[in-house]
């Protein structure tokens, strides 16, 4: 047993593990670019925004079910704390050497209380875990409410769960298949593999169940073993495609209304065309995002005559029209 790594101990049951001694001096680690399991050597638990010299190569910190990510040089996540007697993976975009900050006795924190977890929502720990720090999620555009559960599934087996809380980012665990033991092996049976994309769902506190669309800022939302992805978490869904769809109304007086989907950033430009080919009319001509709502546009054609007319949406590298028709 090395003072400076961290291990993964795997029981069959629920056990009290004492480990005796500490360090008699600082330990000095050195961490490679990547993940890194390391100790954590001091008997006084300490914030994790107080714990380190120098947070600039760290990415994030995992611990067991938990995680912390560095935005802009603090720590945000439901790992707020370092614990006396515990390992963390550290993942480091370079190489580095560091010695944690000494805590102080009289402002030590208490170790990290387990995070409550309702029985439906409950998963076994295992040693390949990722995460999804979730930056924004809401459902029609409004964000969760404290409370709701935000739950991750393969194949209907719960993988990870955690609850919304407001004001904070926040980190779903999403465990992997474990098959160190016998035991492990059948725990976690069911659970995710690499390549594997979990099932997000939402579970509100008034009962409803929502699935969720994962929009992946950074990293992959498909399982990966030790690591993390940043999303966005919304009950709708990007377009596939540009869409036009059918105007409404149709035949139509004086005016009618347009919309249309666009997937990604992109130029759009929407005109209407007479039957002899002429532009009658530029409606949009600017670049525009994508959108999970429709765009919408109304063509006034009041000043138009009575006849068929084109309406021609150019969006990216896709050319869509549509004929329709004013009765007056």
């Amino acid at each position: 047993v090395s003072e400076d790594d961290g291990y993964w101990v795997v029981v069959d049951d629920e056990a009290i593990l004492e480990v005796q001694g500490l360090p008699t001096a600082p330990v000095v680690y050195g961490l490679h670019e990547g993940n890194n399991l390391v100790s954590y050597s001091y008997a006084y638990s300490q914030d994790i925004n107080g714990a380190f010299p120098d947070v600039s190569s760290i990415d994030a910190v995992y611990g067991e079910g938990s995680m912390a990510a560095n935005l802009d040089g603090s720590f945000e996540g439901s790992l707020g704390s370092l614990d006396a007697g515990s390992g963390y993976w550290i993942v480091a975009s370079d190489a580095f050497t560091f010695e944690y900050n000494v805590p102080d006795a009289g402002d030590a924190r208490l170790a990290t209380d387990p995070i409550y977890i309702p029985e439906e929502f409950q998963f076994t720990q295992s040693i390949n875990q990722y995460f999804y720090f979730v930056t924004e999620a809401s459902i029609q555009n409004v964000p969760l409410s404290e409370g709701d559960w935000i739950v991750a599934y393969n194949n209907n087996v719960v993988v990870g769960s955690r609850m919304y809380k407001n004001g904070g980012m926040i980190d779903v665990p999403i465990m992997g298949y474990d098959e160190s033991t016998q035991n492990s092996a059948i725990a976690t049976n069911g659970y995710c593999e690499p390549g594997d994309v979990p099932t997000i769902k939402v579970h509100r506190s008034n009962g409803d169940v929502v699935e969720m669309d994962v929009e992946t800022l950074s990293g992959s939302a498909s399982f990966q073993g030790i690591g993390h992805t940043t999303v966005v978490l919304t009950d709708y869904s990007l377009p596939n495609e540009v869409a036009l769809h059918s105007a409404y109304p149709n035949p139509f007086n004086p005016s009618t209304m347009i919309e249309y989907d666009i997937p990604s950033e992109m130029h759009v430009n929407l005109s209407i065309f007479d039957i002899r080919g002429r532009l009658v009319s530029e409606l949009v001509n600017e670049l525009q995002m994508g959108s999970y709502d429709a765009y919408k546009v109304t063509w006034n054609a009041n000043m138009q005559s009575s006849g068929v007319y084109f309406v021609r949406l150019n969006a990216g590298n896709s050319i869509k029209t549509q004929k329709v028709m004013l009765l007056k």
